[in-house]
């Protein structure tokens, strides 16, 4: 079942510049509310550092509005991966303790490259890090070399439970975002400059 937070679905579809969707989605009890809320939290606090000029706006958060919704995609909940919902990017969430829900997350991202595109902005989000000393060293590197340099997606470990470099995972957000905005000007700045140069074409040699 998803949960809402000012997800506003016809502003993405539009693609409006003065906001934000982000769908946070994951197996089941990995974090996804707890970091939605500090996630919000982040934004609001930076958003507001900035209309006080007392923070440079390096992220280009200033006058954008977040959106957010959360969505559960379990090993037993297939509606998600039969139908993935737009959003700006994608944060995958899976607990740095349990490798189900890893190999959830991955599934997810497939379907989402299946479904809209390779380029789309992902981010994966490790959770629970204060509970995950245990877990192999060696294991979480690869992980995180794999999801950065292989699949250049961004990666990052955090605990939402104490609230442990949520920004950074904001920072990731914008980053791969602002990367895609860029990326798709690019794309269609060729084809309008050959449309420029046909229509002068047909007007030069009519």
């Amino acid at each position: 079942m998803a949960e809402k937070s000012n997800f506003n679905q016809e502003c993405c579809d539009k693609g409006d510049a003065k906001s934000l969707n982000l769908l946070v989605v994951g197996d089941h009890g990995v974090g996804k509310r707890s970091l939605s809320s500090r996630l919000e939290d982040c934004w609001r606090d930076s958003a507001t550092s900035i209309s006080r000029q007392t923070t440079e706006d390096v992220l280009g958060i200033g006058g954008k509005t977040l959106h957010i919704l959360v969505q559960e995609a379990s090993s037993g909940r297939t509606s998600f991966l039969q139908r993935v919902p737009t959003s700006d990017v994608y944060l995958l969430v899976y607990s740095i303790t349990d490798d189900v829900s890893f190999q959830v997350a991955v599934n997810i991202r497939e379907k989402i490259l299946k479904q809209k595109g390779a380029n789309v902005p992902i981010v994966f989000v490790a959770n629970k890090t204060d509970i995950g000393q245990s877990v192999d060293r060696t294991e979480r590197v690869y992980r995180d070399l794999n999801i950065s340099c292989e699949w250049e997606h961004g990666h990052v470990e955090i605990s939402a439970e104490k609230d442990d470099s949520v920004f950074k995972v904001m920072e990731q957000i914008l980053k791969r975002h602002n990367k895609y905005i860029a990326l798709t000007e690019r794309t269609k700045s060729p084809s309008g400059l050959r449309s420029k140069l046909q229509a002068f074409r047909k007007w030069f040699f009519k």
